[in-house]
């Protein structure tokens, strides 16, 4: 179906653009089992009609971060380019540059990254943090850098691990003013009551 679609009509839409990475993995992952060589031309095609991470940072979503920057390095295993797989690093150190300043591996995002906004006391949702955490996992697989898993080690051993029960019926997330599911360096604050709170909105 993905392969007789016209270009003009394919990828429609923000988060099928943004987030094609994920789609190229899947097809990779079925060529591999399956050996089917028009998987490689549909691959190809993802990548070109998806947003174009090989070139820099395409989006300040949180969750769209943790998942494109690794969209070139994806592609770099059919491609074969070095500067496929040096487009993902790269995004990382420029995403870190800006917003990496929050402790435990992540990001400043508590939905999206903003501009004045970067310090440690910023959140990070749950779901950039599960998303980073694999984009690390396939990259360490893909690559056969280290780094990469101990990128994901240091989130899963010091982030992603306590992280408390982000339901909505929560009450110590449940203030209306946040996203549901943030980082635990703002979860401290959160839970030591209001004056904590009050202190973190007037700094």
């Amino acid at each position: 179906m993905e392969l007789k679609c016209p270009e003009s009509n394919f990828l429609t839409g923000y988060w099928a653009k943004v987030r094609a990475g994920d789609n190229l993995e899947s097809v990779y992952w079925l060529y591999n089992r399956s050996g089917e060589k028009w998987l490689l031309t549909l691959a190809a095609k993802i990548h070109r009609c998806a947003d174009v991470w090989s070139s820099g940072l395409k989006d300040w979503h949180g969750v769209n971060l943790s998942q494109g920057f690794r969209e070139p390095a994806i592609y770099w295993m059919q491609a074969k380019a070095g500067k496929f797989l040096k487009a993902a690093y790269d995004n990382y150190d420029s995403l870190m540059a800006m917003y990496g300043q929050f402790p435990g591996g992540g990001i400043a995002a508590d939905e999206n990254c903003r501009p004045g906004y970067t310090d440690p006391r910023q959140a990070t949702e749950t779901c950039a943090w599960v998303e980073f955490m694999h984009s690390f996992e396939m990259l360490a697989k893909l690559s056969g850098d280290p780094l990469w898993a101990d990128r994901c080690e240091e989130i899963a051993m010091n982030s992603f691990s306590s992280i408390p029960d982000a339901r909505p019926q929560s009450p110590a997330l449940s203030d209306g003013r946040q996203h549901g599911a943030v980082g635990p360096q703002q979860q401290i604050a959160r839970l030591a009551g209001p004056r904590n709170d009050a202190f973190l909105q007037s700094v």
